[in-house]
């Protein structure tokens, strides 16, 4: 690059060409240094000329201008404009730049231009890319300054996005402001919302800057986790700097979650340990629910995060369920094992998120902690279905970003316990091997107990999932096996119970166990564990038996509906041909308005249930919308002897009713059945 300055003395130039590292100054003449600067770039001679003449000198400026334009392609007028704009900048302050090929004078327009200290200057297609201690400059050819951003930028690492078509990810500062794993696209939209609307150029500049610095030699890559939570191990925001890893987030949900998980873990001494120990022991004794109902919860609660280990090794981690009488004290012991105990979610979710695929699937892909869903009064069958398929393996969350092009793919990894006042409808026999409910009923009714909500309201604040993480964080899987050999030694006779019952029951059993166990080692604190296999067996029928018996209810009422139906019409009939016509009570007024038609038993002493009878009963029922197959289907499931009830669809003509199309035939006996395995 040369700087041209004319003096007063006419066609005399003084010269400091910089070349190589070497200055080389001295006077010669404009047609030898026209010629010196053509030779050495001559497509870009009106770019690299930089002229300061003297403003009264009119003569030279024409001489120099004329000049110029005969020994190259530039016409006079070009010129002219060219110098106009160079005029226009007051050349008060010389920055000098070393680099590793050359030297670059620049010129600053005004002495109180502050640009910062100089960190790295980068080639670019317009100039220079100055980084700085203020910000991102661009240095044209003309010798402005221009501001790409007024706070530095520091990119830290990057990583790949293998979800994203292995893309590069960047994570970095920009002022005090931390980004992380965004894609380039996405970075120059966030440095966007921090700044003033960014040019085409300050964004080609910008890609230009993430692409120099990213592809130094020594330029740090980490290596990507979708998984926040216990994966073989621990992957949390603590973590990532020892393991060079990060965590990588897709949505806005996922990110929140991230950012709360960063303050999961406190650090405590010795006598902050054992006081916050003491204040657990005692909150548990002050506990009124039922002890077993309370060990059952914290050994669910404490076993979730692990909850990829289970899926891996069982092939089964269960919903837990908690249903019954409102002021049973349910919701706050879930809201202190799932929430509070972790802090990673800050509340429970309502009815409105649990409905909502999108976001349920979202939060259960943020992390493999607990989630706790209460208050809800239907859950719909599409939504159990997302329940029911991750209580049995890992599946991802699909889905298409608006910024991108491919839909990113993240495992939904975390359990979910959820609680309400009445059982949900809709519930099959798959459902119910795949989850854990317990009911609560009047006997569990509990009183307020000042002290035990000071004690709720004081633990709450700490960070008791610390505990949790400082006895296993170097644990891995095979650590697991280890505990979990111990357990299943040390309770063989009931886990063979379970296994008889059901082997996906013995397989609940030991991972409730694994909690509970895991519990009483951290915190020193025995929990009541005699006959947890008793109450997770009655756990599993309850929601079949709940159902069973309200049909059988129904049935009866059909019964004694038809029977006063036909006694009313008989004792009505009478009444009109009587000598003296009287009036007959109509009995069926007393009946519930969803109760239209009764049942009678056929020729062959069976009972004919249709879907007229099923109309009634779904309104009975909580308004639940059942198909009269999938009906049959969970009554079958909850009786022993299956004969009692026989499906008939349009095809079959065992039903001696014509024209009655899809019914269940049910045997007089099965109305009178005992449900098996009833609550006490």
């Amino acid at each position: 690059m040369s700087v041209i300055t004319v003096s007063e003395k006419k066609n005399i130039v003084e010269v400091e060409l910089i070349k190589d590292n070497i200055i080389i100054s001295g006077e010669t003449t404009l047609d030898e240094q026209i010629n010196a600067i053509k030779k050495e770039t001559p497509s870009n001679l009106i770019d690299i000329i930089l002229l300061k003449i003297p403003k009264k000198n009119a003569l030279a400026k024409k001489d120099i201008i004329q000049k110029i334009s005969e020994q190259s392609k530039y016409g006079v007028r070009e010129l002219q404009a060219r110098y106009k704009e160079l005029q226009e900048i007051k050349y008060s302050k010389i920055i000098e730049i070393d680099l590793t090929k050359e030297s670059v004078l620049l010129y600053a327009e005004d002495d109180k231009f502050d640009i910062g200290e100089i960190k790295e200057i980068i080639k670019f297609n317009y100039g220079y890319i100055l980084d700085t201690t203020k910000g991102i400059f661009q240095y044209d050819k003309l010798g402005k300054f221009h501001e790409i951003l007024l706070k530095p930028i520091d990119i830290i690492f990057k990583t790949k996005d293998v979800n994203l078509g292995n893309i590069d990810c960047f994570t970095f500062y920009f002022g005090e402001s931390r980004f992380r794993n965004l894609t380039l696209r996405q970075s120059l939209k966030a440095l966007e919302s921090k700044t003033l609307k960014i040019s085409e150029l300050g964004r080609d500049i910008l890609k230009k800057y993430f692409d120099h610095q990213s592809s130094k030699e020594f330029f740090v890559t980490r290596k990507a986790k979708y998984i926040l939570g216990w994966d073989n191990g621990w992957d949390l925001p603590i973590t990532e700097d020892y393991k060079n890893i990060t965590l990588i987030t897709h949505t806005s949900i996922q990110e929140l979650i991230y950012q709360n998980a960063k303050n999961i873990i406190k650090k405590y001494n010795e006598p902050e340990k054992k006081d916050i120990k003491r204040k657990l022991k005692k909150f548990i004794e002050l506990t009124q629910t039922d002890p077993l109902k309370h060990a059952i919860i914290i050994g669910w609660s404490i076993a979730s995060p692990f909850k990829l280990y289970f899926i891996n090794k069982f092939q089964l981690f269960v919903l837990d369920y908690l249903c019954g009488l409102r002021e049973t004290g349910k919701t706050h012991l879930a809201l202190f094992y799932v929430v509070y105990f972790y802090n990673v979610h800050k509340n429970y979710f309502s009815e409105s998120i649990l409905n909502n695929k999108s976001h349920l699937e979202d939060y259960m892909a943020s992390s493999t902690f607990p989630i706790f869903f209460s208050e809800f009064t239907k859950v719909y069958s599409h939504i159990i279905d997302v329940i029911k398929e991750s209580c049995t393996g890992v599946s991802n969350m699909s889905k298409k970003l608006p910024d991108q092009l491919l839909k990113v793919n993240k495992p939904k990894t975390a359990a979910i316990m959820l609680d309400s006042n009445k059982p949900i409808v809709g519930i099959d026999n798959a459902m119910n091997t795949k989850m854990n409910f317990q009911n609560f009923d009047i006997e569990d009714k509990i009183d307020y107990d000042p002290n035990w909500v000071d004690l709720f309201n004081e633990l709450k604040g700490e960070s008791l999932y610390s505990f949790i993480y400082d006895f296993t964080k170097d644990w891995r899987d095979k650590d697991i096996d280890i505990f979990i050999d111990g357990i299943m030694e040390e309770y063989k006779e009931e886990y063979l119970q379970a296994q008889k019952e059901d082997s996906r029951l013995a397989k609940t059993f030991i991972s409730i166990m694994f909690g509970i166990k895991l519990f009483e080692d951290v915190f020193d604190i025995v929990l009541e564990k005699k006959e947890i296999i008793d109450l997770l067996i009655i756990g599993r029928t309850y929601i079949s038996n709940e159902l069973l018996d309200s049909f059988q209810n129904y049935c009866m009422e059909c019964i004694h509906y038809a029977d006063d139906k036909r006694d009313y019409e008989y004792d009505l009939e009478t009444a009109l041909t009587a000598d003296k016509p009287y009036s007959v009570a109509n009995p069926l007024m007393n009946y519930p308005s969803y109760l239209k038609y009764g049942l009678t038993l056929n020729s062959k002493g069976k009972y004919i249930f249709t879907t007229t009878h099923l109309n009634g009963f779904n309104r009975s029922h909580r308004n639940y919308d059942y198909k009269l197959k999938e009906i049959y289907n969970l009554l079958k499931d909850s009786i022993e002897d299956k004969g009692l009830l026989q499906y008939n669809d349009k095809s079959k003509y065992s039903i001696d009713i014509k024209g009655v199309g899809k019914a269940i035939e049910i045997e007089e006996s099965f109305i009178k059945i005992e449900i098996k395995n009833k609550l006490g």
